[in-house]
């Protein structure tokens, strides 16, 4: 069974998860994220949709995302990439990629968990 076949369990399942979840292609386009997650989009302060797609906020973090998602798109079979985003005034929040599942690059899912610290 596909990843997207079993969409309303994925849903429910990533509704309960305490921190955000957002699934992505492999060229950052949102499929679907968590309650936790849309949190912080709506926060524009760390992750944001720009022309549709997933970027980081200071932009500075925005290279170290791209890399993350290409390097899981890439290689399927690889350990989660990780990192950290420092702001002033806040809290760290650890950032992970990993793919969820194998398909051509172009049109890989990945998962990205995003952890206040």
């Amino acid at each position: 069974m596909g990843v997207f076949e079993s969409m309303p369990v994925l849903t429910a399942l990533l509704n309960l998860v305490p921190v955000g979840v957002v699934v992505v292609r492999a060229r950052r386009q949102i499929v679907l994220s968590n309650p936790a997650a849309e949190q912080i989009l709506a926060g524009e302060d760390l992750l944001v949709v720009r022309e549709g797609k997933l970027a980081a906020l200071p932009s500075a973090y925005d290279r170290p995302l791209t890399e993350a998602i290409e390097l899981a798109a890439r290689d399927t079979f690889s350990r989660p990439t990780a990192f950290c985003m420092v702001r002033p005034r806040h809290a760290p929040v650890s950032i992970a990629v990993a793919p969820v599942d194998s398909g051509a690059a172009a049109s890989s899912t990945l998962a990205l968990r995003i952890h206040p610290r």
